[in-house]
């Protein structure tokens, strides 16, 4: 006979997260978690142990049955308290660590065991380092991950706990650069447990597994078939590999069979019951049939009288009604009738008064002697120009913005007179919309935590909501593409995928393709293309679909960009903090935008529609983009008219997208787009002098300014835009 050994139970139970395993899970998930441990146990005799995520401990309580030492380490506070209180031996401690910086020195133990644990870090890496780390020389790693290929296939439902799955080579290739000698096992669940090795000794020969797949169909394999999880021991040294194992579970079979007799046993009984309840109801029903048809015979005479004579009165009734009515009808029509006529007769006598009145105004000297200025004025719309001009410059007098206006005005005058004096052609080189950044390091875009005060720092801390518990959203990200970059697009939809499994909640991918056929992209929605309908068309599009899905946040992303993990994280925690009353653009990196922002508020003058966050909330407000902009400079207008309907626009430092674009060549074309975009951007907001700028800037290049005019917006609203700085339409930072 072989070793007894018992598995120690706690005494009361852990509540059960929906990942890690805890006392009242059974069946077959305990099953797989406790053969990894078997194995382990078997690794550990007589060694110094870690037991790295060790959750409620059940696992390090097992290997300290026969290690010199155990320690399990865990993140959670909870888990190590209730590891502590429930196994407790002499060899054995439990301490709170994270697996990126364990809590243990340099070459502290023999052995580390780490189960379905890399799949839940993003720094997989830095972890795999660390286990190296406390290893002694010729330490031993027994390391388990689902396979990806096996548990998560295309189409299934994702597990929100994993950050990062990997398939049989991506796990290799994560543990060789720290471990020279790495084994592989896979383990599949089956009434019990295998793990069997992945690649046997070349003296001997693989495991035969035979498996039915329909009632008369049997499958014959070298190996393990369809294991849903990978297992390695690696080391710096050979070592001996672990045996093949395999976890027999016979109390389920039998189980299931007791469970089967007697559930056959309850059907015998209660068809029995049934097939008598069935008898005796039908003697009563038939029973029941034939004294309601002599009831229903004998009252049907006497229902038929008293049916007439109610008929009868009830005619005779509704007659007499019908009479009234129409007689208080009559009466009602004809007092309506009165009440309209002195109506009429009062408004005919308010006209009577308001056409004498306007007799008398033109029949007034006044209105002669001011005649002809009307009729000049109504001949001469620069007149009328002139007018509004001189109103305005009364108002900045009073206001004391008149200074600045002046010197935004000899600006832009002084880029009209250099335009005018280039030749004409050939086109001078393209300017860069934006000035490119200096080779040397970028300033850092917030100030030292130590120049800000405790009360700027509390303000900051607020505006980032960095203090609030991550809030539940329901986010919507929009793509729309264009002869993009495959892999650029992938590497795009991966971060996506990444940054939306970090937000609690529903999270959807939405994109369109401007002008070619929708590609298949698992994990993404595509719309039916319109055609190259430009930016904005195509994203109110995405936006519709987004908020009519359910959305609570919709962020447009260009998607030659990438989100870093965190960034919808932030975004969401920050849209919580101005309760969804917020435009929100991520930090654009490794250079970010030139544009100026405060430090302490995050407040901007507008938001790039790199990654931009649009809330339901300002959409419903004001709509989505403005169609009239082919391309560029449509998040600007939607910033300004965030901005004039009391919503505040921000940037997120702590969002961050990449998006490295200061090394791309531009296209001949994008200037003249640039210049008219800019063109409507300034005929719809009041501007010009920068309308007249940009009409010389396209005639020097031989183009013709765009002729649909937009809509213009409220004169109230001119005093947010900012056209004094060029294309930049804000203070820059550097």
């Amino acid at each position: 006979m072989g070793e007894i050994f018992e598995r120690e139970r706690s005494a009361t139970e852990l509540g059960f997260t929906g990942e890690r395993l805890t006392g009242t899970m059974q069946g077959q998930i305990e099953i797989e978690h406790l053969h990894r441990y078997f194995l382990a146990r078997q690794a550990s005799r007589g060694l110094d142990v870690l037991d790295i995520a060790c959750g409620e401990g059940y696992g390090s309580a097992l290997l300290a049955q026969v290690a010199r030492s155990v320690v399990g380490v865990d993140v959670s506070d909870e888990a190590v308290g209730f590891a502590r209180q429930s196994y407790r031996r002499d060899n054995l401690r439990f301490l709170t660590g994270d697996g990126r910086a364990i809590p243990l020195g340099d070459a502290s133990v023999d052995v580390v065991a780490s189960f379905e644990t890399l799949e839940h870090l993003y720094e997989q890496e830095q972890f795999l380092a660390e286990c190296r780390r406390v290893l002694r020389p010729g330490g031993l790693l027994l390391i388990s991950t689902p396979d990806r290929e096996v548990y998560s296939p295309d189409g299934s439902t994702a597990n929100r706990f994993h950050v990062r799955e990997l398939d049989l080579a991506e796990f290799h290739a994560a543990l060789a650069p720290h471990f020279p000698h790495v084994g592989m096992f896979r383990q599949r669940p089956m009434l019990g447990s295998a793990i069997l090795p992945l690649a046997p000794d070349s003296a001997a020969r693989p495991a035969i597994t035979f498996e039915q797949r329909g009632r008369d169909t049997f499958e014959a394999n070298a190996g393990l078939p369809r294991a849903l999880y990978l297992l390695a021991y690696c080391s710096d040294r050979p070592v001996a590999p672990p045996s093949a194992s395999l976890y027999i579970e016979t109390s389920q079979i039998e189980l299931r069979a007791a469970e089967a007799a007697r559930q056959q046993e309850a059907l015998r009984v209660e068809a029995a019951n049934r097939a008598a309840e069935l008898a005796a109801a039908r003697l009563r029903h038939a029973a029941e049939l034939a004294a309601e048809r002599s009831r229903h015979a004998a009252a049907l005479d006497t229902e038929e009288r008293r049916h007439a004579g109610e008929l009868a009165s009830a005619l005779a009734a509704a007659h007499e009604s019908h009479a009234q009515r129409m007689a208080v009808q009559a009466a009602a029509v004809a007092a309506m009738q009165e009440d309209h006529a002195r109506q009429l007769a009062a408004e005919c006598s308010h006209a009577a008064a308001a056409h004498a009145r306007v007799g008398a105004i033109e029949a007034s000297t006044i209105w002669r002697a001011t005649g002809p200025l009307r009729a000049a004025l109504s001949a001469a719309p620069g007149i009328r120009r002139l007018g509004r001009r001189g109103a305005k410059l009364a108002w900045w007098s009073l206001t004391f913005q008149l200074p600045d206006r002046l010197r935004q005005r000899r600006q832009i005058q002084a880029l009209i007179a250099e335009a005018a004096a280039a030749p004409p052609a050939p086109p001078a080189p393209i300017p860069e919309p934006l000035p490119e950044p200096a080779p040397a390091p970028l300033p850092d875009p917030l100030p030292a935590r130590t120049t800000l005060s405790p009360v700027a720092l509390r303000v900051q801390q607020r505006a980032l909501g960095s203090l609030l518990a991550p809030p539940r959203l329901a986010i919507t990200i929009g793509l729309v593409t264009y002869d993009n970059d495959p892999a650029e697009l992938a590497r795009c939809i991966a971060s996506a995928r990444l940054a939306l499994a970090q937000v609690d909640g529903p999270g959807r991918i939405l994109a369109i393709d401007n002008g070619r056929p929708t590609p298949p992209t698992e994990g993404v929605e595509w719309l039916p293309s319109a055609g190259n309908i430009g930016f904005g068309a195509a994203h109110n599009r995405l936006m519709q679909a987004a908020f009519a899905g359910g959305a609570e946040l919709y962020v447009a992303v260009n998607p030659d960009g990438a989100f870093f993990p965190d960034c919808l994280a932030a975004i969401a925690r920050m849209h919580a903090a101005h309760a969804g009353q917020a435009l929100i653009e991520a930090c654009q990196f490794p250079a970010e935008h030139p544009k100026a922002y405060d430090p302490v508020t995050f407040e901007t003058a507008w938001a790039s529609g790199a990654c931009l966050a649009v809330p339901r909330g300002l959409h419903e407000a004001i709509g989505g983009f403005d169609e009239d902009f082919f391309m560029y400079c449509e998040d600007v207008d939607l910033s300004w008219r965030a901005r004039a309907h009391g919503f505040a626009v921000l940037i997120n430092p702590a969002a961050l997208f990449l998006h490295a674009v200061t090394n791309r060549t531009h296209r001949p074309q994008l200037w003249p787009m640039m210049l008219r975009s800019g063109h409507v951007l300034a005929r719809k907001w009041g501007n010009p002098e920068f309308v007249a700028w940009a009409e010389a800037q396209l005639a020097s290049l031989g183009e013709a300014p765009p002729g649909a005019e937009p809509k213009p917006v409220p004169e109230s609203w001119h005093d947010i835009p900012d056209f004094s700085r060029g294309f930049s339409f804000s203070p820059v930072r550097w």
